[in-house]
């Protein structure tokens, strides 16, 4: 709770699950927390009161109780800061040319993706990205001039960024190692957090009626699997992820070619063999069963 991300979104949830109202019981709540014992009372009424203005004031509370919004924040467990941040987003790409670029970068900004560290090399790369991808940004950069740190963590939001841009491109892990030094639990903690972020923006994008859903929808699943958007028919087959995707692509372009492919066929794809390919024209066997893409429920990010 000493952390005031951590604070905004258990504040935020004490009035959406009815713990409070108003904030004599918000400051009541959290004196009796080891957080509140450690905190003056006058300190600690100041911080909430902070709190509850900004939450108010950004459509999370309204009267004492919590918004619409403000529930779905709470229920997707996320820092209301970034939930405001992914709304912003989606506003913005209204009225404006967007793509995957927009919306990882969108997420980079967020208090739940760790960024990347930024290395002296790195600069170059960051900075000609930056330019080139300018028309579809959707916060506007720092001035590197007026504001140098605001500009370095920015180019750390652009290397992030490139990150997942290689990610679903389907670079290898010794590529990712060499270009990002990220190792594989690295690699997948970032896709976790950057799923369940692009499934929050879903979510908001769908509850403000904003357009553009399918597109995050898309790429979200693109994210989850590391993948090219040709391929997302392709791992929603029970067995198949980035790899053998890839290697079916390279043989069948669509599902239906695979359908009406014998196993024989499918078996001398390199990776598949003959039991897996068994199993899959099972799961395509025609009028018997559709290809589906598979859904995702997770509930929490622990869930994945």
């Amino acid at each position: 709770l000493a952390v005031e991300s951590s604070l905004r979104t258990h504040t935020l949830a004490t009035f959406a699950m009815g713990y409070a109202s108003n904030t004599e019981e918000l400051l009541d709540f959290f004196s009796k927390t080891f957080f509140g014992y450690q905190q003056e009372s006058y300190a600690l009424e100041a911080l909430l009161n902070k709190i509850v203005e900004f939450l108010t004031e950004k459509g999370f509370l309204e009267n004492g109780s919590a918004t619409e919004f403000g529930k779905r924040t709470s229920e997707l467990y996320i820092d209301p800061m970034s939930a405001l941040i992914l709304k912003n987003a989606i506003e913005v790409s209204q009225e404006k040319p967007s793509s995957e670029f927009s919306f990882l970068h969108a997420i980079t900004k967020t208090s739940e993706l760790n960024k990347l560290y930024l290395r002296k090399k790195d600069y170059d790369m960051c900075i000609a990205a930056a330019d080139e991808m300018e028309d579809f940004l959707l916060f506007p950069p720092p001035s590197q001039y007026s504001d140098p740190w605001g500009y370095e963590d920015f180019l750390s939001e652009i290397k992030t960024t490139l990150f997942f841009i290689d990610w679903i491109k389907e670079r290898n892990e010794d590529f990712l190692l060499t270009k990002y030094n990220l190792a594989p639990g690295d690699i997948r903690s970032r896709v976790e957090a950057a799923d369940w972020l692009l499934y929050s923006m879903d979510v908001i994008a769908r509850l403000f009626g904003f357009t553009k859903m399918g597109e995050i929808s898309e790429l979200r699943l693109r994210v989850k699997h590391g993948i090219g958007e040709e391929l997302i028919h392709f791992v929603g087959i029970k067995g198949i992820g980035r790899v053998r995707a890839r290697k079916l692509y390279n043989r069948f372009k669509t599902i239906e070619e695979i359908k009406k492919a014998s196993i024989k066929e499918i078996a001398s794809v390199a990776l598949i063999g003959n039991k897996l390919a068994q199993s899959i024209k099972a799961q395509l066997g025609g009028e018997e069963e559709e290809v589906k893409i598979t859904k995702m429920k997770q509930s929490t990010l622990t869930g994945f």
